[in-house]
């Protein structure tokens, strides 16, 4: 695979949940490539203190969204993006592949078609915080990437 340019990350909607996320974000981090924060508005001040290369607003319409997507990928010259959902939704994967981002996430709610790299949800039962830092993992075997240590 070629190694990506930049990654785009879409974090959950909820605040407990995007606070929950923020290893995920720090492993991304790591790679020392760009990592461009997909979320709703009230994360970018959340995220401030985080390094993010910088952060598209989710407002919920998967049309719209994908076209802020769009814009910003476009707008910022990245080609050979990779993303990561960290929402199991099918709009968020809609979202992405409409947006011209090949994308990880867990096979889940039929979207499978949608993704990249389709990523099995663990078969034990685990929390939120570690199946995501599972997801993240995942998506980096695939990609090629390691975080730095």
């Amino acid at each position: 695979m070629t190694r990506p340019s930049s990654i785009y990350v879409r974090l959950p909607n909820w605040i407990g949940d995007l606070c929950m996320s923020l290893p995920c974000l720090d492993m991304l981090i790591q790679t020392q490539l760009p990592v461009f924060a997909c979320a709703r508005p009230w994360a970018r001040s959340l995220l401030k203190a985080t390094p993010v290369a910088g952060f598209v607003d989710m407002n919920g319409s998967w049309l719209t969204d994908a076209r802020h997507t769009r814009q910003h990928r476009r707008q910022h010259a990245h080609h050979d993006v990779t993303g990561l959902l960290l929402p199991d939704s099918f709009s968020s994967a809609m979202v992405f592949r409409l947006g011209g981002i090949p994308a990880a996430g867990y096979r889940d709610d039929g979207r499978s078609l949608l993704l990249k790299w389709p990523v099995a949800k663990p078969t034990q039962a685990m929390h939120a915080v570690e199946s995501w830092f599972y997801l993240t993992r995942q998506a980096l075997q695939h990609w090629e990437l390691t975080p730095a240590e």
